[in-house]
């Protein structure tokens, strides 16, 4: 790996963990958004021989996005379509599929 490509690695990274905090900005006052860290790895040499197939790469790699699962503030609301879980737990979203009408039946 050249020289300009172990830089190239460590300015996307840079880049990307830039958008990440953008985003946390952009999102700080959405209510049930869960703020992201850009995560990345260090690539160190096993050779010092450009030519030994035991050398891997150089500069950095990406990885994700890491967002803590904590449960953030529960606000209460006038509307009683809002929902809240308190503690562990998700919301599971599902598509309901419109049945064809020998099921209804």
């Amino acid at each position: 790996m050249s020289n300009y490509n172990v830089a190239y690695s460590g300015l996307d990274n840079v880049s990307k963990a830039i958008d990440a905090v953008s985003n946390n900005i952009a999102n700080a006052s959405t209510v049930g958004y869960k703020a992201g860290q850009w995560v990345f790895a260090d690539q160190f040499m096993k050779a010092t021989s450009t030519t030994d197939a035991a050398r891997t790469g150089m500069g950095a790699q990406n990885l994700s996005v890491r967002r803590p699962m904590i449960q953030g503030t529960i606000a209460n609301s006038s509307n009683p379509l809002d929902l809240a879980i308190s503690g562990n737990g998700m919301f599971r979203l599902l598509q309901d599929i419109p049945r064809s009408s020998e099921e209804k039946n």
